[in-house]
């Protein structure tokens, strides 16, 4: 995506974090933590990080999110 960083674990990406630009609001993240039906794959959720709170929040989804990642 254009304007965000793409985190990696290896060749697969799990995260969106803002650079130039951001998704909804500048201070969103994006992660790939659903689990997909047998029909689809994983789809992108989107978290706006907007106190402290949300801040130790997003860093626990971007773990579960990086730990679901294949290498």
């Amino acid at each position: 995506m254009f304007g965000m960083f793409s985190i990696y674990r290896g060749d697969t990406i799990f995260a969106l974090l803002p650079g130039t630009r951001g998704l909804e609001q500048p201070n969103t993240i994006a992660t790939k933590l659903n689990e997909p039906g047998p029909t689809e794959r994983e789809k992108w959720q989107s978290f706006a990080v907007e106190d402290d709170d949300k801040l130790a929040a997003a860093l626990k989804r971007l773990e579960k999110a990086y730990r679901k990642a294949r290498k």
